[in-house]
């Protein structure tokens, strides 16, 4: 087990949403040199499925407008919505990184279920620019 989790929690979420374990305690433990591995569950079944679908950047420019994400915090299934970028952001054009516009972090009854609202999350939310920053 390594000492670092990923970014954002993400992998924290992901492991203990679809399998109850606390991915974070053990990962400190383990950076400390406290952990006990016989207390690590040797047949771990997951319970559901967890996503994280991470926000298209879809452009450059200074971001206009986000739609699509204020929709999903009625859905009871999505567990976290994590928005780093609002309106007046500058995003440069690939091959440049300006970060993720968000991460959508939800729990599913099957992977196809994850994999099917995923696809609708890519129709749904939608970016716009205005100023292109070409460089």
């Amino acid at each position: 087990m390594g000492d670092r989790i990923g970014g954002s929690g993400v992998s924290h979420y992901v492991v203990k949403e679809s399998t109850g374990i606390n991915y974070m305690l053990l990962a400190i433990q383990n950076a400390f040199g406290v952990l006990d591995s016989n207390r690590i569950p040797h047949n771990i079944v997951a319970k559901n499925v967890a996503g994280n679908y991470i926000i298209p950047v879809q452009g450059s420019g200074v971001v206009e407008e986000i739609q699509g994400i204020e929709s999903l915090q009625k859905d009871s299934r999505v567990k976290r919505i994590l928005q780093f970028i609002n309106k007046g952001t500058e995003i440069l054009p690939y091959p440049y990184f300006s970060g993720y516009p968000g991460f959508i972090l939800r729990s599913h009854q099957s992977y196809d279920d994850c994999e099917n609202y995923y696809k609708n999350l890519d129709k749904k939310i939608k970016i716009t620019y205005k100023n292109n920053i070409t460089i």
